[in-house]
């Protein structure tokens, strides 16, 4: 649920901040305000609410993925999500490598529980909602590849270093 939250605001502030900016709407400065605002909303945002929710709500959260509770694994992914968590909400300060960097880790993280999810399925026959559901394709495959697009795009536009 709380991915389609995130990725309606994300969608939503890139639409305002393009409405309301003063600056030449430029291929390269449209390309950043996209980027920036799916980096600190989905990933920067995203990833402290999924912090919350795996250390907070762990019971809760694994039940609803298929998997036993108290296992430590809440504790670890919940501390992954805290540490990109931070690192997509200093987007809005730090820039371009930064970026690439933030945007990378986080696809290699969101694809890895993508594939973990996927084997789950296959492996368990595990489909509880939140092992199996549109979360998975959206939150771990969508939301990643969009910015991969993004980054891989900006890369390749503007390849001078800043």
């Amino acid at each position: 649920m709380y991915t389609f939250f995130f990725l309606l605001i994300t969608f939503m502030a890139i639409l305002v901040h393009l409405l309301l900016t003063k600056q030449p709407k430029t291929k390269k400065i449209v390309l950043e305000i996209i980027l920036m605002y799916f980096l600190v909303f989905t990933v920067g945002l995203g990833g402290i609410s999924s912090f919350m929710g795996h250390i907070f709500m762990g019971t809760e959260i694994a039940k609803s993925i298929g998997w036993p509770s108290g296992n430590p694994f809440q504790f670890e992914v919940g501390v992954a999500y805290l540490a990109f968590g931070i690192l997509g909400l200093l987007c809005i300060k730090l820039k371009r490598g930064f970026w690439l960097a933030t945007g990378l880790g986080s696809i290699i993280f969101y694809y890895g529980a993508a594939l973990g999810h996927i084997k789950d399925m296959l492996t368990n026959h595990n489909y509880a909602a939140y092992n199996s559901d549109s979360l998975l394709y959206v939150g771990d495959i969508l939301v990643p590849s969009i910015i991969l697009v993004l980054l891989i795009t900006y890369v390749v536009t503007f390849k001078k270093r800043t």
